[in-house]
C-alpha cells in the first residue's frame, strides 16, 4: 500500500517537473529567442529600406534612421546570445554565423560611406547590393537560425505530447487506486493542453506579423512606381539641349511635384502597419480646393498617360467648394485610381476624371475605356491581398485596399461600376466637413 501511495505521488510529480522544464525552455528561452530573431530580421529589413529610401530621395533623415536600426539590430543580437547558448550547439553556431554576417554587412555599408552618398550615384547602390555585399549571407544565416529554433520548439512539443501520453497511461493505472489520483492526472493533462494551445497561438501570431511586414514592403514598392517613372521620364526630357524654356519649366515642376508625392507616399503607406493593427490613420485635415487637388493629380499622371497615347481628361465643371480633408491622402487616392485606370486602358483609350459637388459632399469619379471588371471580382477588388486580373497585363491591385481605408477614415465611401468590355468607373464620395466639424456645427 505504501508503494502505491508513493507511485500516486511520485508519477505525477515526476511528469510535472519534466513538463515544467520543457515549458520553461520553450516559453522563457526558445520563444524569446524566436522573437529576438524576428527583431533582427525586422531591423535588417528596415536598414535595407532606409538605404533604398535614402538612395531614392537623398533625405538625410533616412541615414539617421539607418543608424538607429543598426543599433536596434545590435541590441537584439546581444540579447539573443545567452539564449542561443542555452538552446544548444547547433543554434549557437547559427547565431555566430548571423553575428559574423551582420558585422560584415555593417562594415560594407560603412566602407560605402552612407552619410556622404549623393543622389543619382548608381555606383553606391550597385556596390551595396552586389552579391558579395553580405545581404544574402545575413538572410541565409537568419533563416537557418530561425529554422533551428523552430525545430527545437517542435521537438519539445513532441516531448510534451509523449509526456501527455505517459500521463494518460498513468491515469488509467492509478485510477484503480482512487479518485484522488485520477483528479491529479486530469489537472495535469489540462495544464499540458493549455500550454500547447498557447504555444500554437504564439507561432500563428508570429507568422501573421511576418506576412504583414512583407506585404507592407510590396505595397510601398507598388505605389511609388508612378512618381518614380514620372521623374525618370522628365529627367530624360530635360537632358535634351534644344528644349523651350516653357517646356523645361513644366518638366521641372513635374519632378518637384513627384518628389513631394514620393515623400508623402512613403509616410502614408507606412501607415499600413497601423491598419493591420486596427489603429486609425492620422489625418492632417485642412480646407482645400478640391478642383486644385483633382487638377494636380491629373497633371502628375499626364506623362504616364501620354506614353500609352491615352487621352486624359479633367472634367470639373461649375463651382466646386472646398472640403475639410487630408490633402496628401486625397492626392494618394486620386493618383492610385488614375494610375490603375491608365494601366488597364488599352493604347488610344480615354481616362476621365470628373468632380461634382452637393451641399454636404463632393463626388469624384474616375472612368476608363478599359476591359472592365467582372461581377465576381467587383466583390473582392478592395480586399487587402487581392490581385487584379482585369487584362492580360495583370496588376497587383494592392493600393485599392489602402484607398478604401483612407476614404473611410474621411467618413466617405468608395464604389465601382463596371461591365466587362465596357470600362469601369470608380466613385469616391467625401463629406465636405469632418465628423468633428459637424459636431461643432450642431
Amino acid at each position: 500500500m505504501f508503494a502505491v501511495l508513493i507511485a500516486i505521488i511520485a508519477v505525477p510529480v515526476g511528469l510535472s517537473r519534466q513538463t515544467n522544464r520543457i515549458r520553461y525552455e520553450n516559453l522563457d528561452i526558445a520563444q524569446p529567442a524566436m522573437r529576438l530573431t524576428e527583431q533582427v530580421m525586422s531591423a535588417f529589413s528596415n536598414e535595407l529600406a532606409d538605404i533604398d529610401d535614402f538612395q531614392a530621395t537623398s533625405v538625410l533623415s533616412y541615414s539617421y534612421e539607418y543608424r538607429e536600426n543598426e543599433k536596434l539590430l545590435d541590441t537584439a543580437l546581444q540579447a539573443l546570445q545567452p539564449l542561443a547558448w542555452s538552446l544548444g550547439t547547433d543554434v549557437f553556431e547559427d547565431y555566430l554565423k548571423v553575428h559574423d554576417s551582420v558585422r560584415q554587412w555593417h562594415d560594407s555599408v560603412a566602407q560605402e560611406n552612407l552619410a556622404a552618398k549623393q543622389l543619382l550615384a548608381p555606383r553606391f547602390r550597385e556596390a551595396l547590393f552586389s552579391e558579395d555585399s553580405g545581404i544574402r549571407a545575413v538572410n541565409e544565416s537568419l533563416i537557418d537560425l530561425q529554422k533551428h529554433i523552430a525545430a527545437g520548439v517542435y521537438a519539445r512539443r513532441s516531448r510534451l505530447y509523449e509526456i501527455e501520453r505517459a500521463g494518460s497511461l498513468a491515469t488509467g493505472v492509478l485510477s484503480l487506486f482512487g479518485v484522488m489520483a485520477l483528479a491529479i492526472v486530469a489537472v495535469f493533462a489540462r495544464s499540458l493542453h493549455a500550454g500547447l494551445r498557447e504555444a500554437e497561438r504564439g507561432r500563428h501570431e508570429a507568422q501573421q506579423a511576418t506576412a504583414a511586414r512583407d506585404e507592407i514592403l510590396r505595397i510601398v514598392s507598388h505605389d511609388l512606381k508612378n512618381p518614380v517613372n514620372v521623374i525618370a521620364m522628365a529627367s530624360q526630357q530635360l537632358s535634351r539641349d534644344a528644349l523651350p524654356t516653357q517646356e523645361r519649366s513644366y518638366l521641372q515642376e513635374m519632378i518637384e511635384r513627384s518628389i513631394r508625392r514620393i515623400d508623402g507616399l512613403i509616410q502614408a503607406l507606412l501607415d499600413v502597419g497601423k491598419i493591420g493593427a486596427g489603429r486609425p490613420l492620422v489625418l492632417e485635415r485642412g480646407e482645400y480646393d478640391v478642383r486644385g487637388l483633382v487638377s494636380e493629380a491629373v497633371e502628375t499622371a499626364r506623362f504616364t498617360a501620354s506614353r500609352k497615347s491615352i487621352k486624359l481628361i479633367c472634367d470639373v465643371k461649375g463651382e466646386v467648394p472646398t472640403a475639410n480633408v487630408d490633402r496628401q491622402r486625397i492626392l494618394q487616392v486620386l493618383s492610385n485610381l488614375i494610375d490603375n485606370s491608365i494601366k488597364f486602358t488599352p493604347e488610344g483609350g480615354t481616362v476621365t476624371v470628373s468632380c461634382t459637388s452637393a451641399i454636404d459632399d463632393v463626388t469624384l469619379a474616375i472612368s476608363d475605356t478599359g476591359g472592365g471588371i467582372s461581377e465576381s471580382d467587383q466583390q473582392r477588388i478592395f480586399d487587402t491581398y487581392w490581385h487584379a486580373k482585369r487584362t492580360s497585363g495583370g496588376g497587383t491591385g494592392l493600393g485599392l485596399a489602402i484607398v478604401k481605408r483612407i476614404v473611410e477614415e474621411h467618413g466617405g465611401t468608395i464604389s465601382v461600376r463596371s461591365k466587362v468590355g465596357a470600362g469601369s468607373t470608380f466613385i469616391v464620395q467625401l463629406p465636405r466637413r469632418s465628423r468633428e466639424k459637424l459636431r461643432e456645427a450642431s
